[in-house]
């Protein structure tokens, strides 16, 4: 019965996921797939960081361009590294770079 049950779960996820619903409950300003993105990313649990903020330094930061020229790379990553917390890992700074890659509304 526990695997009806399971199976049954599956589906109802499969349909949400096929209309774009989800439970998760994403910020008013998230409206985008690429905002949504934003606020998924995995941030670290033991720091509060304001994503929305965020987002903004990205979009007041990046320039033209951004995704084919290291150097302006490296100029959003110093906007960026200003503004996350000491100690924000290299590592999952160019993850969020890479995610950011990824979506059109930052490039």
């Amino acid at each position: 019965m526990e695997y009806a049950d399971y199976l049954n779960r599956l589906l109802e996820l499969t349909a949400q996921v096929g209309k774009s619903e989800s439970d998760t409950k994403y910020p008013e300003w998230a409206k985008t797939r690429a905002r949504r993105a934003l606020v998924d990313f995995p941030w670290p649990n033991d720091v509060e960081i304001d994503v929305e903020h965020i987002y903004d330094v990205i979009q007041s930061s990046k320039e033209h361009g951004w995704t084919s020229n290291i150097m302006k790379e490296r100029a959003l990553a110093r906007a960026l590294r200003k503004d996350l917390p000491e100690g924000f890992a290299p590592e999952r700074l160019q993850q969020l770079i890479n995610l950011l890659k990824e979506h059109d509304e930052y490039r």
